[in-house]
């Protein structure tokens, strides 16, 4: 079985806000140092080993950031069907969006996607492709909107949040990044830490992979945060590297 993962956040945005898809540079790793004792390091590819094309050759090579699909921006009013032509008239070929868990499943138990279904099979109908960002906590399940999920029962529940997304949206114009910006403490609910960030993927790697064996997954985009050796740093992430055999 392929595994369709790209660590260090290959193509993934790296700030919330910018309007573009673009490369990260190699520097992910200050995040995750020092707090996982138990992964070991695994070297880096020399410059001479090539990556495999299979694996990124169907990958989209421009994309946006978008939150205004839904006409909501009272600031600056726009329908989706403005936001579409403007998405085609640029050429994006990805747009990624939020799959916030308390969005979905406002009653406990039950998860509704039609609100977000008016935004998002209009895009899959124009060929876009979908970064959907699972993320953020639930006030009922976690306790806050930003409160990840760190016992075994509050994982559960996450894990089949997780599952109900992948199982309604899926194919080959789907893409899940897990969490947004997690070594910032205003989306991790408290101080960032990377042995739960790396429960958390871990929990919902195993979700979508049981329904989409195949999907691709990527590790949750990083703010340019924290002072130097700082435990919030994006460099650390790519400790997170060590867990990609197991997405």
């Amino acid at each position: 079985m392929k595994n369709h993962v790209l660590g260090l956040l290959a193509s993934v945005l790296i700030y919330c806000g910018l309007g573009f898809l673009s490369g990260c540079n190699s520097g992910y790793s200050s995040f995750l140092k020092g707090s996982i004792a138990e992964l070991t390091p695994t070297p880096p590819p020399s410059e001479e080993e090539e990556l495999p094309s299979v694996t990124y050759a169907k990958l989209p090579r421009f994309g946006v950031v978008t939150r205004d699909f839904r006409g909501n921006n009272t600031s600056t009013p726009i329908t989706p069907e403005q936001n579409l032509q403007m998405l085609h008239d640029i050429g994006a070929q990805m747009v990624r969006l939020d799959v916030a868990w308390a969005v979905v499943e406002k009653s406990v138990g039950v998860y509704d996607f039609s609100n977000l279904d008016r935004s998002f099979l209009p895009m899959r109908a124009k060929g876009l492709k979908l970064m959907l960002i699972l993320d953020y906590g639930h006030p009922t399940h976690t306790g806050a909107w930003n409160a990840p999920p760190k016992t075994a029962a509050q994982l559960a529940k996450w894990s089949a949040y997780v599952t109900a997304v992948a199982e309604h949206y899926h194919g080959d114009d789907i893409m899940y990044e897990v969490w947004n910006e997690p070594n910032l403490s205003g989306y991790w609910g408290g101080s960032p830490s990377a042995a739960e960030y790396v429960a958390v993927l871990d929990a919902a790697t195993a979700a979508i992979r049981a329904v989409r064996p195949e999907a691709y997954i990527i590790t949750g985009g990083l703010s340019p945060a924290g002072e130097e050796n700082a435990p919030n740093r994006p460099e650390t992430l790519l400790t997170v590297k060590n867990r990609i055999k197991i997405l």
